[in-house]
């Protein structure tokens, strides 16, 4: 994620969690983590993309120059559809619920691992 749009999404972030005399933490939580595999197990980049409660798709961002590692959502709670593709690989989607935590000020992040099958055609 942009460093521009964190900083922008911040403060929204904090002030959503001071409730009822509760002050959350400041760090901005990611919703989901993902590591997309090859048909071997291996990590490989390909297109990751999620959309929240049948919301538009939006691209999951790369974890920095990492092979096979994504971010998809900050903060965000919600039914994910996550729909991951690669060169020579079938394109899968999966579905999963991310929730807030128990004092309601963050996401409950949730790791996925995604293993892709090899294209046979």
């Amino acid at each position: 994620m942009h460093r521009a749009l964190i900083a922008a999404l911040l403060p929204l972030t904090l002030a959503a969690c001071a409730r009822g005399g509760l002050v959350c933490t400041d760090d901005l939580r990611s919703s989901l983590s993902v590591t997309l595999l090859d048909a071997d197990g291996e990590p490989i980049d390909g297109p990751v993309q999620y959309a929240v409660d049948g919301g538009e798709a939006e691209s999951c961002d790369q974890i920095g120059d990492v092979v096979g590692e994504y971010v998809c959502g900050w903060e965000q709670p919600g039914e994910f559809v996550i729909t991951a593709s690669a060169e020579g690989h079938l394109e899968t989607e999966e579905t999963l619920t991310i929730e807030m935590t128990e004092d309601g000020c963050h996401v409950d992040g949730q790791t996925l691992e995604i293993q892709l099958e090899a294209d046979a055609s």
